[in-house]
């Protein structure tokens, strides 16, 4: 204990460093001393003999040397600690930044226990505690398979266990086990963390059914007034309920046990991190898919809470454009509106004087976009409006727009969202219950067509929350209520977003802006940017050789037209014929593996990379870069790596775009310098299509299973 003092690791180093500073300084002191009386009492020859010093200074100077090196060394090591400590995955507290005190009740000897079916929540439940072993690193946790000794002792077990976690999957009050750990929980009033698979396809059951199966006399003690933490099986997601977990194993230690709440982070989550786009994001919502404004409205405010600049703006089309930002005149004003455009005293206004009335009183629309609001308010069908119909154009609100958008004609609809598109980088396609039904389903397909075929990415939010209003569903209902050309497509070939409901919808809207474009941002030169500086220089780089090349070749050509050429020899080959086809050797290499995600990379026909998808296979590999050429896989052409199997390693042998250049440079040089080249005419052999892995597809975030 004396030797830790404190419970700061850097400041027990600290406090090491400076116990031997005064050790040193005491020694010296003694030296010091013990030199002047030997000197006194003898001479100084003896002193030195005795001692090994010349002087008082020498000691002196040793002393000074001894303790600036204790000190230079706990400085050092303070810095490294933090400098490798900042960015560990060890929960800490929001108001210090400091890992909390985690201790246990005198008695008890688990923090936690773990309870669990094996059949459908052990995997799950052996990662917790790993994770939690990361995020506390003194926790001591229960788990049967690690821990159990005796089952006859289960219920010993729980009394010496400080808070009990109950793992919610499929079967679960089915476990005879499981029913005794939960008993004797609630019997000792332990404090209980319920945590409930969400993946029904991995073992996970629907809460309600969940709650049905539990015996009836403790269903009341283990559901009513808890919360219940979702537990997804994304990495992301799984950050935020592990914390979570953490918080209420925390709160249950002597240590926290006053307090209600405790607010904690995690050192490199990504509720924690700032970001940036690169270059402007601008995401077309439209008002034929329901929902998608109020869920654009919502992405909008949360990633923008964490981008320093160029934030994310969202583009909406007709009446959700509009929205109710600008406040309606009052009464009188509108009356005074409407008799201005009211000539004929008629008591009505028609569509040419609705525009130019809405316009005054502040809502500026198009002329399609006047048609449409006609649409809604003329009651009558009459073609006139009166100026209770004119005042409700006032008021019409984005709920309406369904109902709008059934009655607009294709031709019209189209019109109105290629004026919209043209303003948009990216579109938001909103996945609930209701997407592609009925009428309005028509519209939003007809729009998806024209986006598809206009090439504007499509970036799909997928809504998992179930409550009114949010009206989540499962994806597959989506194979059913779209249409079969749009899927046929390959709408679907990239994965959506996950829109899950609070404390994860801050997450998922992270993820898609990271799908966005959006990067890290750190005020250091990132690697995304410095990859995109290494771009531009080469890109910079390759047009000054190419416009050399093309000099030289100009020249070549003079000179030759002024030459007389050689005639060709009989007895000899041709020296005009081609030689036989070469291909460039491969200049590096790469290992991918095959996955059922594209790896993220872009090829033309010739097979040469011509774009990288941010924060994918080929990315991270770091040893491809765009212009390179892909020779083989696995020793076969791209085509046959079709038939590749998943969880292929796939060595990729490459011709670098550098190598590339300074050969195409060497043949148009000698192209133009006559036919005794000997440089081959082709440069990599013949092309293959590239349609195995991601041909024209950017390797999206994986980031729903």
């Amino acid at each position: 204990m004396s030797l830790k003092p404190f419970k700061r690791q850097d400041l027990n180093f600290l406090s090491i460093c400076s116990q031997f500073a005064l050790v040193c300084v005491f020694l010296g002191a003694t030296l010091l001393r013990l030199f002047q009386d030997i000197e006194t009492e003898g001479t100084t020859a003896m002193a030195v003999g005795v001692l090994g010093f010349e002087s008082e200074a020498e000691i002196v100077a040793v002393m000074l040397v001894f303790n600036l090196s204790a000190l230079l060394v706990a400085a050092v090591g303070i810095v490294i600690q933090s400098f490798f400590d900042r960015d560990l995955p060890t929960l800490r507290l929001v108001e210090t930044r400091e890992v909390p005190d985690l201790d246990v009740a005198e008695g008890l000897k688990w923090h936690t226990f773990v309870s669990h079916i094996w059949s459908s929540g052990q995997d799950q439940s052996a990662l917790i505690k790993r994770q939690l072993a990361l995020l506390l690193p003194t926790i001591r946790v229960f788990l049967d398979v690690d821990n159990l000794e005796d089952i006859s002792q289960l219920e010993s077990y729980i009394t010496e266990t400080q808070c009990v976690i109950i793992f919610l999957s499929k079967g679960y009050f089915f476990s005879a086990n499981c029913k005794r750990e939960l008993r004797q929980s609630i019997g000792e009033d332990k404090p209980l963390c319920l945590v409930h698979e969400r993946d029904f396809n991995r073992g996970g059951a629907p809460f309600d059914i969940l709650r049905e199966d539990c015996p009836e006399e403790l269903r009341e003690a283990l559901f009513d007034g808890r919360d219940v933490i979702g537990w997804y099986r994304i990495q992301d997601f799984q950050v935020v309920a592990l914390k979570d977990i953490a918080r209420a194993v925390l709160l249950a230690s002597p240590s926290h046990l006053s307090q209600q709440e405790l607010n904690v982070f995690i050192p490199g989550e990504l509720a924690q991190q700032t970001y940036h786009f690169p270059r402007p994001c601008r995401l077309y919502v439209s008002d034929a898919n329901p929902g998608a404004a109020k869920a654009a409205d919502e992405m909008v405010e949360q990633v923008n809470s964490h981008v320093k600049s160029m934030q994310l703006q969202v583009v909406k089309s007709l009446f959700a454009s509009k929205g109710s930002s600008v406040p309606a005149p009052s009464e009188s004003d509108l009356k005074s509106i409407f008799d201005s455009y009211d000539k004929d005293c008629s008591g009505s206004i028609d569509i040419h004087e609705l525009q130019a009335a809405l316009k005054q009183g502040g809502k500026s629309v198009s002329r399609d976009e006047c048609k449409a609001i006609m649409l809604q308010i003329d009651t009558n069908s009459n073609d006139k409006l009166s100026f209770e119909e004119f005042a409700a154009a006032f008021t019409l609100a984005p709920d309406a727009i369904p109902s709008v958008v059934e009655r607009l004609s294709v031709k019209v609809r189209r019109r109105l969202v290629g004026k919209r598109l043209r303003d948009a980088t990216h579109y938001l396609l909103y996945l609930n219950e209701r997407t592609f039904l009925h009428e309005v389903g028509d519209a939003l397909a007809e729009e998806v067509r024209s986006v598809m075929d206009a090439g504007m990415p499509i970036i799909m939010l997928h809504e998992n929350d179930p409550r009114e209003g949010r009206d989540g569903c499962e994806f597959g209902t989506f194979f059913r209520t779209c249409p079969e050309d749009i899927i046929q497509s390959g709408l679907f070939s990239k994965l959506a977003i996950a829109a899950l409901p609070e404390p994860y919808r801050e997450v998922s809207f992270i993820l898609a802006a990271k799908v966005l474009g959006a990067v890290n941002g750190s005020r250091f030169l990132t690697k995304a940017r410095a990859k995109e500086l290494l771009v531009s220089l080469g890109q910079r780089s390759s047009k000054k050789i190419k416009e050399k090349g093309q000099a030289s070749s100009r020249e070549a050509a003079v000179v030759a037209d002024d030459e007389e050429a050689p005639e060709p020899s009989v007895s000899a080959p041709s020296a005009a014929a081609a030689p036989r086809p070469a291909t460039l050797a491969p200049t590096h290499s790469a290992t991918l593996k095959k996955t059922p995600l594209p790896v993220g990379w872009t090829l033309d026909d010739e097979d040469v990379v011509t774009a990288i998808q941010p924060d994918s296979q080929v990315s991270r590999a770091a040893t491809i870069s765009k212009g390179d050429q892909v020779l083989s896989i696995n020793g076969v052409s791209p085509k046959a790596a079709i038939a590749f199997p998943t969880g292929t390693t796939m060595d990729v042998r490459l011709v670098s775009a550098e190598a590339r250049r300074e050969h195409a440079s060497r043949r148009a040089s000698s192209s133009a310098a006559g036919p005794s080249s000997s440089v081959p005419d082709e440069i990599m052999g013949s092309p293959t299509p590239f349609s195995t892995l991601d041909r024209n597809t950017a390797g999206g975030v994986s980031v729903e299973g």
